[in-house]
This record gives structure tokens, C-alpha cells and sequence, in this order.
């Protein structure tokens, strides 16, 4: 909180070009994350398609992307090249990357960063003839640059200004180059293909080979993807439009054979969506609850929180006594988020107490990763079982460097100041939150979501909280809407939120004004606050579970889960604008003749796996199959 004083025919034949060469020296895409797909690059064209399921569901429509990128004789990449947890695309010609964040011909935030809003952004590193490599070689969640030159390996940490990072001899010339994570600790390595075997390594260094198998022919292109969405990858091979999938690296046989695209296409895997990204489990105390926090509060207001919706109260008020604000809470019926009471072994039996917190915004206010860590085992000690909650500055999170500030704490792979920082922040707590507040400080309000998947990836899949601003809290004349705080609060949840909390204090006067929430957003708080009530049970199941997948065009976001034979889609329109009849696809279940509008007494007609509906400014639809 703030500190106070494309056509795709999917199974059916879609592209022509220049084929492989006898050599199976095909320039293969990184494949990045959990939960791959696959597409096809048309050489004669300079076309991407790719497809909306993963491999091997029958379900698939058939629908997916198609857009041309680049000129002819460019080779194509894919990565994930802002961090956000999905995969979009780039070309390499002789050297220079050509590099989108967008399924679509051009532009995207690389681009709009460097003030080029019209074109992608474009670095160098490699020369003519080099083969382009793409991934995470330093586990920060960004995947980077990188070369083949015969048998020599150059690897780059950064997209933005890429200096070798890595330079190593591997393999012979000739031998195709693969990239994935082979042995599951997050980090991305090379390997090679040879005629049909495949010689993986577990370190970016030379060496032996840490894997030797055998799979697919000699002249096939190898290709490399987590295709069951187990969270492991596989590997596979593509030779004239059938690609053969194997979800075992170390004991490789065909788990999927499909057909897409012809001999003369360039194979292409991906993670086109956010389905890609990795949530953790919910806490044993969150199960079938949802946090409704609001922060800050006097004994005196509790009850009238719990009346607009509120079932938790978190941090006690400066020259608050613990105990009396306890006992209010209890009175009010509302579960704590709470700084220890003088005794924390009292704690360890107060049923209502959800999790410790700890420092506010420790990174800016005083308190290094050490003093967290002591305070925690302190508490540990006293109350084994009570988690520790952190919350900690949004902006250190989402952005990779702060602008004349090398002392910034920054997280892994992040480019100025202590990039261990954030890590180590969390590394000593249980839970982790962030307050991030996009009208109040002038920043898109994508820009939660994006700093909860960093904190996730970051975090070994710790459960994420997160705060909402609620009023003009420092008087300068910015607040949210009531359908931006709409808006921010299914940001949220869609991406991973465990729990929110709502800032509401004036911070100019907390003391005397701690509720600074004005009429039309109290309004729409209450009618969320009962929103996400009615779907707790729903909510806390896992997110985005991996059998299933949903598709749906930009600007609308989305999260699903699945209870029982049920399968709830969370759709928001995050946009000021309406959308009309955006289109939202359902793979991995079967899609009923009509779904069922949660708590708008409404249904939708289906076609086939798909089904439309329109969206008012920042709308959130909640559909059950």
C-alpha cells in the first residue's frame, strides 16, 4: 500500500515454402513455458499462423492467428520478450532482431518503449549466418537473445541491449541447435540435434552431453515443447507436415502425431496466451475463502466495512492497541491480516487471524531482506502455523529499472540497482502482495496483472494478494472510476489473486480521515465485494487449470476454472472502450448449446466451441459451462 504521512486450417494442410534442407538445419523457435502450441512460417510470404489448442485435443476449430511479419528470407523467432508469461514472435535477418509483442504485423511494447509505435523494436546481436536462438538463461522469466556459429553458443540476458552473456563451444558444425528447460529448474539450456539424436545439455558451458536419446528421422526438424502442460517439457520432431510428440525428453515415444502444414513450412511453438502461466495452489486457510480486505482501519469503522462486503481487516492503525482492534474484528465478524500481538504465541490460537504481516514496503522503508527474515522466524517460532504476508512496493516489481536509480530493488534479470533484491524480500515470507495503483500513479492498468506475474514467476508459485485503490488517497485530483475500480479489482483475480485489499485511507490525514472511499465507488465496491463472494468457492480452486483452454481477442482477458463437471470463464473487458460480440473459444470440454451468464440471468447460444457476448468499459462477464 502507499507509504503514511490469421487462416489456419489447424489439422488440414495451410502453408507452402522452401523446405528443410537435407541436413535438417531448420532454424527452431524457443518454446518457452507451460502449456505449448504449435504453428507454422510461410518462407514465401513471410506469414505466421499459429493455432489456438495445444497439440493432440480434438476439440480444436480450427481458429488461431495469421499475419505477415517481416520480409522475405527472414528467419522467425518466438519468445516471450516483456516477461508477461506468453509468447509472441520476431525475426532475425543477418544479425539485426526484429522483435513484437503482438500476434499481429508489427508494433507492440518493445516498439512503444523506445518511442517507435509504429514498427518493432529492433537490436543487434549475431551476424550473417548465425542461427538465432531464443531463451531463459537466467530464470528471470524474460526469454533473451542468443547464437549458433558452427559449434560455438553465444548467449545474451538482455533484449534491450544484448551483450554476451554466455560463450561456449558445443557439439559439431552442422548439429541443429534446441533450447529447453531439460531438467526443470527454470533455466533454459542448449542442445543439438543430429541425425536424429538428440544431445542435451543441463548448463550453458561446454562439455558432455547430460542427455543422449534417440527420436525422429535424420532430415526431420526437431522441435522442443511442453505439450501435455505437465509444467515439463518434451520433445518432437516436424518432417512434412506431421509433427511426431513426445511428452518424455530422457525416454522418448510418439504421446501425439498431427498433421499441420506442409514439407516447405518452418515449425513454430508457442504459448500464445496467458493459459501458459504457472498459479500455485491455494492455502489451506483461503479454501472456499476469498480476502476482502480493507486496510488501515480504526476499531471504530470495522463494523461498518463488514456491512459493505468486507470480510477482512488488515494492519492495525498506527497508536492503535492490537488487542482492542482484535477484539473489534471479531465483533465485526471479519478475519485479520495483522501485525503480532506483544505475545505472537497468543496469536498461534486466534481463529481469525488469516497471516502476519509484515513491514510495509520494507524495500523503501528501512527494512532489508535480513530484518524480514528475523522478524519471520521470530514469528514462526511463536505460531508455526500463522503465514507471513509481505507487501511490497508495486513499482519495484513492475519495472526492470527505475530511471537514475542504480540503487533500485529490482528483481532477477531486472537491469539496474540489486537485481536479488525482490527475491530475497520473498524468499522470507509465505504469502506475497503488491500495491500498485495505475490512475493515482499515472501507469497503464495492465500493469497489476503484469506485476503479479512477475511476482509469481519470481516467487516458486508463493499465493499472490493484492491491493486496489479506492479514492483519491493523496488529494491531487486522480482516482479510479467506479469502472476502472471495477476493472482493477478482476485484473486481479485473472491474474492469480489469492486476495485483495482495498486502500482507502486519505494518506495526507489517515488518522482523521481513514475513509476517503467516495459515493460512486462504495457503490460499485459493494456490488463486487458480493460478486466475488458468491464465487469464492469458485475463485479458489486452481487457476486455469491445464485440461482446459479459452481464446479470446484483445482487449478482453480472461481466467477459467473448473468445479466439478462445471467450467466457470472470468472475461474482462480491459478497456474503456465497448466491445461488441467479442468471441471467446472453450477447448478441452465439452461446450454445451448455451452457457449460462452467471448472476445476470442470461444465456449465450453456442457454435460449435465458440459463443459471443459484448462488453460495457472494463466489464466483467462471469460464463458457466
Amino acid at each position: 500500500m502507499r507509504r503514511i504521512a490469421a487462416l489456419v486450417l489447424g489439422l488440414g494442410c495451410v502453408t507452402t515454402g522452401s523446405p528443410p534442407s537435407a541436413s535438417g538445419a531448420v532454424d527452431v523457435p524457443n518454446p518457452g513455458p507451460r502449456g505449448t502450441a504449435i504453428g507454422a512460417y510461410r518462407p514465401d510470404t513471410s506469414e505466421f499462423f499459429g493455432r489456438d489448442s495445444r497439440p493432440g485435443f480434438s476439440d480444436d476449430q480450427y481458429r488461431g492467428f495469421r499475419f505477415t511479419y517481416g520480409l522475405r528470407g527472414d528467419v522467425p523467432v518466438v519468445g516471450d520478450w516483456d516477461g508477461n508469461g506468453s509468447q509472441t514472435v520476431g525475426v532475425f535477418r543477418r544479425g539485426v532482431w526484429s522483435l513484437t509483442n503482438t500476434l499481429a504485423p508489427g508494433g507492440g511494447w518493445l516498439a512503444n518503449t523506445l518511442g517507435n509505435p509504429h514498427g518493432a523494436f529492433a537490436v543487434r546481436y549475431g551476424g550473417p549466418g548465425d542461427r538465432p536462438l531464443v531463451g531463459d538463461w537466467d530464470r528471470d522469466g524474460t526469454q533473451t537473445v542468443g547464437v549458433q556459429r558452427g559449434n560455438r553458443f553465444q548467449l545474451s540476458d538482455s533484449n534491450l541491449s544484448p551483450a554476451t552473456t554466455y560463450d561456449f563451444a558445443y557439439g559439431v558444425a552442422g548439429d541443429v541447435a534446441v533450447v529447453g528447460d531439460w531438467d526443470g529448474d527454470g533455466r533454459d539450456t542448449i542442445g543439438v540435434y543430429r541425425s536424429g539424436e538428440w544431445h542435451l545439455r543441463n548448463s550453458n558451458t561446454t562439455g558432455v552431453a547430460d542427455v543422449a536419446v534417440a527420436y525422429g528421422a535424420p532430415d526431420a526438424a526437431p522441435v522442443v515443447g511442453d505439450w501435455d502442460s505437465d509444467g515439463r517439457v518434451g520433445i518432437g520432431v516436424f518432417s512434412k507436415g506431421v509433427w511426431q510428440l513426445s511428452n518424455s525428453v530422457v525416454s522418448p515415444s510418439t504421446d501425439v502425431s498431427v498433421d499441420y502444414g506442409h514439407a516447405s513450412d518452418r515449425p513454430l511453438i508457442g504459448n500464445w496466451g496467458s493459459r501458459s502461466q504457472m498459479f500455485g495452489s491455494t492455502p489451506a486457510p483461503l479454501r472456499s475463502f476469498f480476502p476482502i480486505a480493507v486496510d488501515f482501519q480504526p476499531p471504530s469503522r470495522l463494523r461498518t466495512w463488514a456491512g459493505r462486503g468486507i470480510n477482512t481487516a488488515i494492519r492495525v492503525p498506527h497508536g492503535t492497541d492490537t488487542e482492542s482492534w482484535t477484539r473489534a474484528a471479531n465483533a465485526a465478524g471479519l478475519k485479520m491480516i495483522r501485525e503480532p500481538r506483544a505475545n505472537p504465541a497468543l496469536d498461534a490460537l486466534e481463529p481469525n487471524l488469516l497471516a502476519f504481516t509484515g513491514p510495509d514496503e520494507p524495500e523503501l522503508n528501512g527494512c532489508n531482506p535480513d530484518c524480514v527474515l528475523a522478524q519471520r522466524r521470530e514469528l514462526k517460532a511463536a505460531a508455526p502455523a500463522k503465514p507471513y504476508l509481505l507487501n511490497l512496493a508495486g513499482l519495484s516489481v513492475a519495472f526492470p529499472a527505475m530511471p537514475h536509480d542504480n540503487l533500485f530493488c529490482n528483481g532477477p534479470g531486472d537491469g539496474k540497482g540489486d537485481t536479488e533484491c525482490v527475491a530475497q524480500y520473498i524468499g522470507a515470507a509465505d504469502w506475497v502482495s503488491h500495491d500498485v495503483y495505475p490512475v493515482n500513479q499515472g501507469v497503464p492498468l495492465g500493469t497489476i496483472g503484469n506485476t503479479l506475474d512477475r511476482l509469481r514467476r519470481w516467487s516458486q508459485r508463493r499465493p499472490q494478494f493484492a491491493y486496489i485503490e479506492a479514492s483519491d488517497y493523496d488529494g491531487d485530483g486522480r482516482r479510479p472510476t467506479a469502472e476502472q475500480l471495477r476493472g482493477e479489482i478482476w485484473e486481479a483475480i485473472i491474474h492469480g489473486a489469492r486476495g485483495i485489499a482495498y486502500f482507502v485511507v486519505d494518506a495526507r490525514r489517515p488518522i482523521e480521515r481513514p475513509d476517503a472511499v467516495p459515493p460512486d465507488l462504495l457503490r460499485e465496491m459493494k456490488i463486487q465485494n458480493a460478486k466475488i463472494t458468491g464465487l469464492a468457492d469458485v475463485l479458489q480452486t486452481p487457476v486455469n487449470p491445464s485440461q482446459i483452454a479459452v481464446r479470446a481477442p484483445s482487449p478482453i482477458e480472461y481466467t477459467w476454472r473448473r468445479v466439478g463437471s462445471d467450467t466457470y470463464i472470468i472475461a474482462l473487458n480491459r478497456s474503456a472502450a465497448p466491445v461488441v460480440a467479442g468471441t471467446m473459444s472453450v477447448l478441452g470440454v465439452a461446450v454445451p448449446p448455451s452457457v449460462t451468464v452467471w448472476n445476470e440471468n442470461r444465456e449465450l447460444a453456442t457454435s460449435g466451441n465458440h459463443f459471443s457476448d459484448s462488453f460495457g468499459p472494463y466489464e466483467v462477464h462471469v460464463y458457466r459451462l
